[in-house]
């Protein structure tokens, strides 16, 4: 028959299926059923528009080939019922490559349900996998089970790895079944060990380690076609997949072994219906093979798809055998109600049983096994980093599963803050979702986690996005050995594991990251009835592959960066070895340079051969709170990092406490520690600074934190409750002004502390509440209110309390932080109020006073030059007093400070040049040099003295002008010579070594000027500063006194009817008057300033070697 033909008729055929030539279009409509009793040519199509296609029970074998199979309108395929499964061997072949027409939405290489019934049901397996009953040593050929299995000779299995390799699972053919079914024979040979072992520990932990063993073979077989055109060899790489997060890899394929290097095009199965939620579909699969699976670099290609169908409740999959699958196994994809269960899951590539957007809910994931999951780069990046098990949301169940040799994880939990991809939703929010049941999972020989929470999973009552009240999801009852951490939790609220069993995992047990997601309460997140294991027989002769194996768990748990963790009833084996201890804290903060100071909660913990207790890295890391003393031997007790603040009598060093960089202490329970944090801290000169925190005990060093959580570019440290701290900062202990932003956390409602700072003089204003504060000279007691604070004028010493009294508590019952917002300034003028300056004169006087007159110097104070009938001398402090208009006739000596409180004018000497030399000129009244109408005509250089370490100048407690500096509180005209032309272009290119610029315009500067090149490349380094040696008559054309180093182009371009010019600038530089810096204290980047707080009137004024390196605060004069 033709492609285009149909079988047709509306009885039941029960005889024959009617045999088309290959590539042809099979139409099943509605009112048929087709019985399948031969096998097919390759079909292009099959259609099963309502009508139904069943495979004869009575044959032996069939096999059906196609390109396509899409089930629409009712229709249905069916190899066998959940009744009355296929009995014989029943092969679905689908064919086609990457260049084949595919379908609309479903693809090529497919078997599609659109709308109807898919029934594929092999021969019931009553194991489809099971564990060793005895450890299988290299060379085996034999396997011992803990259970009887119907598995037969010439049937495959898969072996799990038990060791830190992913690679060294063992794919196998069963020889013979001996010893009541509980007895293997398999070949080849093992290649590796694969442990079957029971141990006790502490009397009453009985833990048994066994390798899976998962049955691949079905008597259904639904597979991909290949082509030989694509095999090839994939060389085996020679070293492991290194897990690490920052790792590279160095062998882009065949990292896990030899590989047949095909096109990766396998068969898919979609379910996908065009309305969700009217029980348009269902599809069944049980005890089914399916292999060569999924297609690479395409979306939505995998073995078993189930896609945006809503509630599909009567499908599931059920003891099926996935393996060798370009792109994941099954997924459930916008659907719920789906039962998947007794798989085995091997070889695959991308997250094996993956729920997709997050909107998932009410399925059932239980007794599953997968092995050997690989990353893949074909689909979403969460694939690269694959799981056994990819959940994204928990209101799903996930029990009784086993992963075994994924080269990531076993168990990711991902939460979006909504539905990803076509589910988004902005009303469900899946990171709020409680938890339906995570039980009795588990995971090893994972080259990074066994159970991964990330990024963000917080729990809340009703799971709604609006919810607030904390609600503990739990994980519970898992097993996790020889991974690099057994379990961790990111971002977390309360998030609690319970029951857990870790062993011999390298990096750490169970790691909380942040554990105070959403306001989650103490004890929200927590840590229960668990085991934490360093090392055991599981390590015992055991090969370290990759840099980050151990042999022996570097931290059993990883405690928080944040509070409210607690940690109860844990027992503790085997921490007693080098590089190991049971706990650590503060997780990721070294590798992310951040800081913790917070506290967590213990109490019924038990140490088995477990001397090694705590590693800190720095003081102030952690506080440990030992609630029944089952820590420190104090009911109250505390652990905390050896610090320079802790009482000596009430605290010693514990060697126990000591096994990292840094030495732990034991306290007991008289000392009680509170947080600290703060940032925002000016003047920004203190930003990177120690802290120097110190007690009646001693002084500590709180280093700078650049990404603490709570408060980056601060410091964060633990003070004692009761306690007075003295904080300082290092290196800069003159301080007169000081803001920061701080926080002290967990204060209860009779906690307190204080806090001083040492100040160099009286602030004007001082307040850490954000409210107008009357600064006393009384200290504030023990019960003064939060934030209250007193300044001693003896002592200069500013102290405040930051207490829990009348402090707040969240709806979850969390204490609210006391926060400080410490502000203390003095002002520029006294007592803040800004003084009402005189106008400026609009000319000078009838009467004033002259520079080179004795006895106009008369009222001149003591120390001051002029004094006793004597003009200033050199090196003498000049003062101007408020009454005068002094008039600089004559040339002016060095002076120290030049004061001017009235008015001094620089004369205009034609022919004569002056100069003010200083270290500071201090303006309240005001300086003159030229008039608006009549500027300033001979040349004036004002010269700044002074460095780094010159003495600065404060005229009153509360003002600090520095030192190299003008400081104009009053006014300051500056009114050189004017210039009809400051900066133009060049009018035609100058090339390397001319001495001759042609500009664009004719200009009014002078022979001996300096005027500076513009670079015309991206190297600015190529502007050029000269000198002008001649000029022509036209003004146009200057010689230069060097040659230039650098070509500085004038070009003009055209672009259809626009033109555009590129040409440098050519800037004049010289002026008759000059504030210049002196040379001392250029090496230091110290130059001289003009500080202006008043008015000034700046034109054609030089302004050179200036500014001072490290002073940016735009309230520092400095």
């Amino acid at each position: 028959m033709t492609s285009t033909d149909h079988i047709t008729g509306s009885r039941f055929f029960d005889l024959v299926f009617y045999l088309s030539p290959t590539g042809d279009v099979v139409f099943i409509n509605k009112g048929q059923t087709i019985l399948l009793d031969i096998d097919t040519p390759v079909l292009n199509l099959i259609l099963i528009q309502g009508g139904k296609l069943m495979f004869d029970r009575e044959k032996p074998s069939l096999h059906l080939q196609a390109e396509k199979i899409l089930i629409t309108d009712k229709g249905a395929l069916e190899v066998g019922t959940e009744d009355n499964p296929f009995p014989g061997k029943a092969t679905i072949t689908l064919h086609g490559h990457v260049r084949s027409r595919e379908m609309p939405v479903y693809g090529t290489k497919m078997i599609a349900l659109r709308e109807g019934t898919l029934d594929l049901h092999g021969q019931h397996v009553p194991i489809t996998w099971t564990r060793l009953g005895a450890t299988a040593d290299v060379g085996a050929t034999e396997l011992h089970l803990t259970q009887a299995v119907t598995w037969k000779p010439g049937d495959r299995i898969v072996l799990a790895p038990t060791g830190k390799s992913q690679r060294e699972f063992e794919e196998l053919t069963i020889v013979a079944v001996r010893n009541g079914n509980k007895t293997l024979q398999i070949k080849p040979p093992l290649k590796y060990k694969h442990i079957s072992i029971v141990q006790s520990f502490d009397g009453k932990h009985i833990v048994e380690t066994r390798a899976e063993v998962g049955y691949l073979t079905r008597n259904v077989l639904v597979k991909g076609s290949e082509h030989l055109d694509w095999e090839g060899t994939v060389e085996t790489c020679s070293k492991d997949f290194a897990p690490g997060q920052f790792q590279t890899q160095t062998c882009f394929q065949g990292r896990f072994g030899e590989e047949s290097g095909q096109d990766e095009f396998g068969v898919q199965i979609m379910i996908h219906p065009p309305e969700q939620d009217r029980d348009l579909v269902q599809a069944r699969f049980s005890h089914i093979e399916i292999t060569h699976a999924g297609q690479a670099f395409r979306l939505g290609r995998y073995p078993i798809h189930f896609h945006l169908g809503g509630s599909v409740n009567g499908s599931y999959v059920i003891g099926c055998a996935i393996h060798h699958s370009f792109n994941r196994a099954i997924t459930m994809h916008g659907v719920d109600n789906i039962r998947v269960s007794r798989n085995v899951v091997f070889h695959v590539r991308g997250n094996t049983v993956f729920m997709e957007d997050g909107i998932e809910k009410g399925n059932v994931v239980t007794y599953n096994l997968a092995i050997f999951v690989m990353p893949s780069s074909s689909t979403l990046n969460v694939d690269i980093t694959p799981a056994a098990f990819w959940v994204t949301n928990a209101n799903n169940t996930v029990s009784h599963n086993a992963a075994a040799g994924g080269s990531h994880f076993g168990f990711w939990y991902q939460m979006f803050e909504h539905p990803d991809g076509p589910s988004f939703r902005v009303d469900y929010c899946p990171r709020m979702v409680f938890m339906h049941e995570f039980f009795n999972n588990s995971a090893h020989s994972c080259g990074r986690y066994g159970l991964w929470i990330f990024p963000t999973y917080h729990p809340l009552r009703g799971g709604r996005c609006n919810s607030v009240i904390a609600e503990p999801a739990v994980f519970k009852r898992f097993i996790a050995y020889n991974n690099m951490r057994g379990a961790e939790a990111v971002e977390v609220g309360a998030v609690q594991m319970h029951e857990f069993t870790m062993l011999d995992n390298d990096i750490a047990g169970i790691e909380y990251v942040f554990a105070d997601q959403k306001d989650a309460p103490w004890g929200g997140p927590l840590i229960k009835n668990s085991l934490i294991v360093g090392h055991s027989f599981l390590s015992k002769g055991l090969e370290l592959k990759v840099s980050s194996n151990t042999l022996c768990t570097e931290s059993g748990l990883r405690l928080p960066q944040h509070s409210k963790l607690v940690v109860e009833n844990v027992t503790f084996v085997n921490f007693n070895r080098s590089g190991c201890a049971c706990f650590s804290t503060c997780a990721q903060c070294a590798e992310f340079k951040k800081r913790g100071g917070w506290t967590i909660l213990t109490s019924k913990l038990r140490f088995v051969h477990s001397e090694r207790l705590l590693s800190f890295h720095w003081a102030h890391e952690a506080v440990i709170n030992d609630q029944d003393g089952s820590l420190t031997g104090f009911v109250g007790g505390s652990v905390v990092p050896t610090n320079a603040n802790l009482p000596p009598q009430h605290c010693r060093v514990s060697a126990q406490c000591s096994y990292g960089p840094h030495n732990g202490s034991i306290c007991d329970n008289s000392v009680k520690f509170r947080r600290l944090a703060m940032n925002d801290v000016s003047p920004s000169s203190l930003l990177g600074k120690n802290v120097l925190l110190s007690n009646k005990h001693g002084t500590d060093t709180v280093p700078f934190c650049l990404k603490c959580g709570t408060h980056p570019n601060g410091w964060v440290m633990t003070v004692i409750v009761g306690d007075n701290f003295t904080l300082a900062f290092e290196h800069a202990e003159h301080i007169s002004n000081i803001t920061y932003s701080a926080k002290v956390y967990e204060l209860e409602k009779n906690d307190y502390v204080w806090i001083s700072h040492n100040l160099t003089q009286k602030p004007d204003h001082c307040t850490t509440t954000g409210r107008y504060q009357n600064i006393t000279d009384v200290f504030p007691s023990a019960d003064a209110r939060h934030g209250s604070l007193s300044f001693m004028n003896e002592t200069k010493v500013l102290r405040y309390i930051a207490s829990g009294k009348d402090g707040g508590r969240t709806i979850n019952n969390n204490i609210v932080p006391r926060k400080i917002d410490l502000q203390c300034w003095r002002c520029y003028y006294l007592d803040c109020i800004t003084p009402t300056r005189p106008p400026p004169p609009k000319g000078r006087p009838a009467v004033f006073q002259r520079w080179s007159v004795v006895d106009d110097w008369e009222g001149t104070e003591p120390l001051y030059g002029g004094f006793g009938r004597r003009l200033p001398h050199n090196g003498s402090d000049v003062m101007i007093l408020r009454e005068w208009y002094m008039l600089a006739d004559i040339q002016l000596p060095y002076m120290n400070k030049l004061l001017i409180y009235g008015t001094l004018e620089i004369e205009d000497r034609p022919g004569e040049d002056m100069v003010i030399n200083a270290s500071i000129i201090f303006i309240t009244g005001g300086l003159i040099v030229g008039w608006p109408d009549k500027p300033y005509l001979s040349n004036l250089l004002i010269i700044l003295q002074g460095d780094i370490h010159s003495e600065e100048y404060d005229p009153t407690e509360s003002l600090n002008v520095g030192s190299k500096a003008i400081a104009v509180f009053g006014f300051m005209w500056l009114h050189g010579k004017p210039k009809s032309v400051c900066w133009t272009k060049l009018g035609v290119t100058a090339e390397i070594g001319d001495r001759h610029l042609t500009l664009k315009e004719p200009v009014d500067w002078t022979v001996g000027d300096e005027i500076v090149i513009s670079s015309t490349t991206v190297e600015p380094m190529q502007a050029e500063k000269v000198r002008i040696a001649a000029i022509s008559p036209d003004r146009l054309n200057l010689t230069l006194d060097v040659p230039l180093q650098f070509k500085h182009i004038a070009e003009t371009h055209r672009v259809g009817n626009w033109s555009y010019t590129i040409a440098a600038e050519v800037g004049h530089l010289t002026n008759n008057i000059v504030i210049m810096g002196a040379e001392r204290g250029r090496e230091e980047s110290f130059g001289c300033r003009v500080l202006v707080k008043g008015t000034a009137r700046i034109e054609y004024v030089e302004i050179a070697y200036c500014g001072q390196d490290g002073y940016t605060d735009d309230f520092d004069p400095r």
